[in-house]
Parts: structure tokens; C-alpha cells; sequence
């Protein structure tokens, strides 16, 4: 029986796309479920656009969506040997030739063309020069390429393992480009002689690929390659279902972690991007997702990207992780927006006061708010209360009330809340304390809980009241509370 390999084949030319990276996902599942090889090859035939940054980016992003590959990166620009050991068989069979038509030609017959309203395709300029005319024209022309000589009548059928039935005839294509010359072969040339070399059994990518796939048979049959099973995607679109190319954040894996999404999260969200599992679970691991992943479950029609449904699921993660665990999370966030330095020790600086605290006390700043948090990115906003006040006084008012009351208020919550002994210094017992009064009084809760809140937290959004009193304790309370008042005077 033969091994199911497959492989993830991004060209360095930029950041790895969302969509890219679903496809990644997709392969690496069905390696895993068919307990295969999933293979990383760094398609970077394109050396005016290829760069090493690109591939940088394309390695960390997988790597930082937790997939792991068995073989590679291959790369093809250290493939050169194996290009041109079948370049030659097909110029030596007269499957393939050289071509010495200029640009400026080439450009005028399409520009004719499309004015008769035809498809542009090649016309055969070159086809019929035999071989001792090309080595002639290759001594003296500088314009040149090496196209395949594409068999006519031929009816490519195939069944892709998503949309079924698939049927292609070789008069859909001209004579295309394989190579630019014998050193700088081209895309769908090398994709052939790798995927043969690299034994890939299965040809898992997004339905954009579905005329490569008709030429790719072709050059398969005419080097007498197997021909691997394919599988097309569909494709990624946004509500109004064009093809997802821009949205606030962009579509870089990078751009989703700079966010503070989840890679999980994010995993999670793209293996349903297209498939179904058995039920009704959306909330899976990749390890459940592999044990039961087949590509019958793929769907055919468009995927729409929801970015609501994505953010949910973000949340789901972040609510599932530990205090600790998701402090481990937010350090780079908190360090960035400049809240925060480590200490050589382990524990954390805050700033501005230059203060330190342990990770396990910084930890429980963070069980306050992870019920709130959507994003990792709003973690320096959600925990500005650990960091001490800084706000105007004017956020301290509720709604109408004036800034006479409002000081009021906080007077009486400092009265109120001084009876309090710190051993007793929970949220039950402050809870208590203040509803009793304002109960009591007919006051309206957010007249008083508002301004005590800011007093805490320094912002409209933040942990409830009793939460802030209760971690910050009764010094720190009080401390705050003295500011806020100081700041309505």
C-alpha cells in the first residue's frame, strides 16, 4: 500500500496568508489521520520577488500554529540539478522547445486578440523550428523561453476527492511556459518534478489551483510521472462573498497573532473553514479534528470568513486557560504598551512606579478580567487598574450627576467601606456593606458603584467593583479613593 505524502508548498514572495495556512492545516490533518508524512517545501523559483524574510515568516507562523512537519523545508532554489535533468528530457523527446518571440510581439498578438474578443494564447510562432534552428536562434537572440508542446485532442478527466468529477481539454492551453531558460524554471514545471521526486501522493490546495492542475497532468503524462490525487479547496470569501484579500488587521498569520488571537483559536476557526465534523461540536482540538478528518466532509461552495464567530472562539480559549497560563500569554502585550519590564529574578516591574510583584500575584489581576477578554492585544487596557490610576476627573461622573455629589459619594464609600476590618476584607462583606447603604438610602447603585469603580480601575471598562476591592486590597483602596477625591476638588 502506498504511503499517503503530502505537502505545504507557500512561495516566500510574501507573509503567510490565513488561507495558505488553512490549507497547511488541512494537509497536515490528513497526514495525521492517515498516519502519513506532511511535507514543507519553500516554492522560491521566483527570484525577483522570494525573500528570505518571507520565509522566515512562513516557517514561524506554522510553527506558531503548532504544525509540525516530517520532511523539510525543501527548497527549491537548491533544486536546480533536478529541473534540469527533465528540462532537457522534454527538449530531447520535442516535448517541450524554445521560444524567440520578443515581448513587444507577444504583447501585440494578445492586444489583437482580446480586440477580436479571444482568449490570448500563444500562436505557435516557434513550435515548428527543429532543433538545429533553435541552438542557432539560442547563439543570437536574447529573448527567449522554453514552452511545453501541448498535445492536442487530449481530454483530461479526473476525480478530485472534493468537487467530484473534474474534465479539462488540452485546447483550453496554449503551448505554456515551463521555464524561462534552462536555469530559471517556472511554477508549474517544478511543482511536477517535485511532487514525483517527493513521492506526494495527495494534492491537497484551494480551487484557484484547478487550471495549474489540468497543466501539471499534462507534464505528468508527457514525463511519464504518476499522477498524484488532488483534492480543491474551497475557497475563503468575506460576507459579501468576494475572495478574502483585505480586512482591518489584515490576512497574515502574523497579523491575526499581533491581534492576540489564539493559535488554537485560530486552528480551530480554520479547520472549519470548509469541513464539518460528525455532530455538532465546533470546539475541538487538532487531535480530535485529526481522528475524525476526511476530505468527503470538505464542502464544495465557498467558505465566508466570520470574524464574530472567530472572536468567540478566541474567547472560549482565553476563558479555558489558567490565570498564570494566560499571564504567560499577555507578557509580550503588557511589555509592548510599555506597562511592564522583567526582572532578571522572574518577577515583573510595573511602570511608571517601578514597583515589582511576583508573576502568581500579577496572575490574579488576570483571573479578574479573562471572563472580558476577547483579544490577548486588549490585555494592557483590561488590566490598566493593576498600574494605578490615570484618568481625567470627569470619567469619575455617572451620566448627569454633578461633581459636587459624585465627591459626595465617594466620601461616604470611604466611610462606609473604613468599617470594614482588613481581616474581613472580601467581596461578600463589601458587597454587603454598600448595597445596605444605598438600599437603605434609594440610592442608585452606578451613582455611587460608578465613580468607586473608576476610582479603582482609572477606565469605563473594567472588573467589577468588589473584584478591584477585593484584589487591591484595603491600603491600596483607600490610596485611590484619596486621588479621586483629591481630583473632584
Amino acid at each position: 500500500m502506498t504511503m499517503t505524502r503530502v505537502r505545504i508548498a507557500p512561495s516566500p514572495t510574501g507573509l503567510l496568508h490565513i488561507g495558505t495556512a488553512r490549507t497547511a492545516i488541512f494537509n497536515a490533518l490528513f497526514a495525521s489521520k492517515e498516519q502519513g508524512a506532511f511535507i514543507l517545501r519553500i516554492e522560491d523559483t521566483d527570484k525577483e520577488r522570494s525573500q528570505k524574510e518571507y520565509e522566515e515568516d512562513i516557517i514561524e507562523s506554522l510553527s506558531w500554529l503548532g504544525l509540525q512537519w516530517d520532511e523539510g523545508p525543501f527548497r527549491q532554489s537548491e533544486r536546480l540539478t533536478h529541473y534540469q535533468q527533465y528540462l532537457q528530457q522534454l527538449l530531447d523527446q520535442d516535448k517541450a522547445y524554445f521560444c524567440f518571440c520578443s515581448k513587444a510581439k507577444l504583447a501585440k498578438e494578445r492586444a489583437e486578440q482580446m480586440k477580436k474578443k479571444l482568449a490570448p494564447r500563444y500562436a505557435g510562432h516557434c513550435a515548428a523550428l527543429n532543433a538545429k534552428e533553435q541552438q542557432a536562434q539560442l547563439k543570437k537572440s536574447k529573448d527567449q523561453v522554453i514552452r511545453f508542446r501541448n498535445p492536442s485532442g487530449v481530454i483530461l478527466e479526473f476525480k478530485d476527492l472534493v468537487r467530484n468529477k473534474v474534465r479539462f481539454a488540452s485546447e483550453e492551453f496554449d503551448d505554456f511556459v515551463i521555464a524561462k531558460d534552462r536555469e530559471n524554471p517556472l511554477y508549474n514545471f517544478t511543482v511536477v518534478v517535485d511532487d514525483f521526486l517527493m513521492k506526494i501522493s495527495h494534492v491537497i490546495r484551494g480551487e484557484d489551483h484547478l487550471s495549474n492542475t489540468a497543466k501539471q497532468i499534462l507534464l505528468e503524462q508527457a514525463l511519464d510521472f504518476p499522477t498524484p490525487k488532488f483534492a480543491h479547496l474551497p475557497l475563503i470569501v468575506d460576507a459579501k462573498r468576494a475572495k478574502l484579500s483585505k480586512r482591518e488587521g489584515g490576512v497574515a498569520v502574523r497579523d491575526f497573532r499581533a491581534q492576540g488571537f489564539l493559535p488554537e483559536a485560530l486552528v480551530n476557526y480554520l479547520i472549519l473553514l470548509g469541513w464539518h465534523p460528525h455532530g455538532n461540536n465546533e470546539i475541538f482540538s487538532f487531535n480530535d479534528a485529526a481522528a475524525e478528518f476526511s476530505l468527503e466532509r470538505v464542502q464544495k461552495s465557498a467558505a465566508t470568513w466570520d470574524e464574530h464567530k472567530l472572536l468567540w472562539l478566541n474567547g472560549h480559549y482565553i476563558r479555558g486557560l489558567s490565570g498564570l497560563a494566560l499571564l504567560e500569554r499577555l507578557l509580550p502585550y503588557l511589555e509592548q504598551a510599555g506597562l511592564i519590564f522583567l526582572e532578571d529574578d522572574g518577577k515583573i516591574g510595573l511602570r511608571p512606579s517601578g514597583e515589582t510583584i511576583t508573576k502568581l500575584e500579577l496572575a490574579k489581576a488576570v483571573e479578574l478580567t479573562k471572563d472580558r477578554l476577547k483579544l490577548l492585544s486588549e490585555g494592557p487596557e483590561m488590566l490598566a487598574f493593576v498600574f494605578g490610576p490615570d484618568y481625567e476627573a470627569d470619567l469619575l461622573i455617572w451620566k448627569e450627576e454633578t461633581k459636587a455629589k459624585t465627591k459626595a459619594y465617594l466620601a461616604k464609600a470611604k466611610e462606609l467601606l473604613d468599617q470594614v476590618p482588613a481581616e474581613t476584607w472580601n467581596q461578600e462583606v463589601l458587597h454587603g456593606t454598600l448595597f445596605k447603604y444605598l438600599d437603605e438610602h434609594k440610592i442608585g447603585r452606578s451613582n455611587l458603584l460608578w465613580p468607586l469603580r473608576v476610582a479603582l480601575s482609572s477606565k469605563k471598562s473594567s472588573p467589577g467593583t468588589f473584584e478591584l476591592l477585593a484584589y487591591l486590597g484595603k491600603e491600596e483602596s483607600f490610596r485611590r479613593l484619596n486621588q479621586a477625591i483629591a481630583k473632584l476638588a
